[in-house]
């Protein structure tokens, strides 16, 4: 049995996505600020939410695809956030790029206070690979939590790779974001910092490459095979 689905955020990345859930044959429940796009995923089969926490009430997981951190955080802790109706074992899968630490902070927080967990899974391949499942996913979150998705990200992504803990996913995303700016000298201190944070695993099976670009230095930020990354910040300042 397929679980059922709350979408938070169905714009640019977001509607495509609800769209082939709904032929898939998941049940979504959807919200969003934008009346339209709301309409245009009714129209594809969705059912409408009057906010993000009647959205999230009852399903198994609550999806999130919103462009700021700041949106993320509203969506989830601001008046009627999702978290208020948030409880175990429901979870929240969280495919918004945010910044890392927060991100963390986010799955700390929605776990302190409600016992559910949070996965952090940026997705590279816009709105087409949306459209036709083959997004390229970076989860990061504990193992159980992320167990329990792996079938269901089988349905949205063609690559999905467990990263670490959470927040390793946005570490990988922020890699990957910069390994075509490494010109430019702010990026190429970022992914300086970024390898710094890449530690190895014992588990010989984990052997995921966090991008998918094959030059030099993509390689050389990565370590060349990357297992988990950990999102601690750096002792030094980034540009």
């Amino acid at each position: 049995m397929k679980p059922t689905l709350a979408y938070v955020g169905v714009g640019l990345m977001g509607l495509p996505m609800v769209k082939r859930l709904v032929s898939l044959g998941y049940a979504v429940r959807v919200y969003d600020i934008v009346t339209p796009q709301v309409e245009a995923a009714q129209a594809a089969g969705a059912v409408a939410a009057k906010s993000a926490a009647d959205a999230a009430r009852g399903v198994d997981f609550v999806l999130l695809n919103l462009p700021t951190t700041d949106a993320v955080e509203e969506a989830m802790f601001g008046a009627d956030g999702a978290a208020g109706a948030l409880e175990p074992p429901q979870l929240v899968v969280d495919f918004s790029t945010v910044k890392v630490e927060k991100g963390r902070a986010f799955a700390a927080r929605l776990r302190e206070a409600t016992g559910c967990g949070w996965i952090d899974a940026p997705v590279s391949g816009g709105p087409p690979a949306s459209a036709t499942g083959t997004l390229t996913v970076m989860m990061g979150g504990d193992d159980a939590d992320v167990a329990r998705v792996v079938p269901f990200m089988n349905d949205v992504s063609s690559r999905c790779t467990h990263m670490g803990p959470p927040g390793a996913g946005l570490a990988a995303k922020m890699i990957n974001a910069r390994a075509d700016t490494v010109e430019q000298k702010p990026a190429f201190r970022k992914a300086l910092v970024a390898r710094r944070c890449i530690v190895d695993s014992h588990s010989p099976a984990l052997r995921p490459r966090v991008v998918e670009r094959r030059s030099w230095f993509a390689t050389w930020a990565t370590g060349g095979t990357v297992n988990t990354v950990n999102v601690k910040a750096p002792a030094d300042p980034v540009e």
